[in-house]
């Protein structure tokens, strides 16, 4: 057993709210939180929505089963961090009366 293998989270012990790191498929880390959990019915899979906690961006439909290993328990010393992202909104800005949604060029100029 790698020394690795001892932090990852049981299928068991899968619950919503749980914070921990998630291995993307990218290679990189990152603090995430089960923000929702689905039972596949007739197998061992929960699919999971996460929430990474530094980014403010929810990650749909991870399969998590028996063998997964992209969830690992948080270091209490990450876990004391302050997030990297707020939720918020500029006051009294909106899109143009004339329309309900903001045009493609304001969102290419936010993002």
């Amino acid at each position: 057993m790698s020394n690795e293998s001892i932090y990852v989270i049981p299928f068991e012990q899968i619950e919503m709210n749980l914070s921990g790191v998630y291995s993307h498929e990218n290679g990189e880390y990152y603090r995430a939180s089960i923000i929702h959990i689905d039972a596949i019915p007739n197998t061992d899979i929960k699919r999971l929505r996460l929430y990474l906690i530094d980014y403010g961006i929810i990650i749909y439909n991870v399969n998590y089963h028996l063998n997964s290993t992209n969830l690992k328990f948080l270091h209490k010393n990450f876990s004391t961090l302050p997030t990297e992202v707020y939720d918020c909104r500029l006051a009294n800005i909106h899109p143009p009366p004339t329309s309900i949604e903001w045009h493609d060029d304001a969102r290419q100029f936010i993002n």
